[in-house]
């Protein structure tokens, strides 16, 4: 398992898994995270509330916590992948 702290705007890879953090911010009340995700052979956008999780090939990709953006900073996350056994 691996625990990445990242910025609205920034492209990390974590364990082979690109993932680009599109959008930190507040979705219909909700903070949400809209990341576009590569790897496994797979691409997709998806946008998760803290606490939710995507499976994707090769394992799952969790919001472990999230910071909406504000007037004067970026949004924030902690990702953590979960790879498959």
């Amino acid at each position: 398992m691996a625990t990445v702290r990242v910025k609205q705007g920034s492209q990390p890879t974590i364990e082979g898994v690109l993932v680009g953090v599109v959008f930190v911010g507040v979705k219909q009340g909700v903070p949400t995270a809209r990341l576009q995700i590569r790897g496994g052979g797979e691409s997709r956008v998806v946008d998760l509330a803290e606490g939710s999780s995507t499976l994707m090939a090769g394992g799952v990709l969790t919001v472990s916590a999230l910071q909406p953006a504000s007037e004067d900073r970026r949004g924030e996350l902690d990702l953590t992948w979960q790879a498959d056994q």
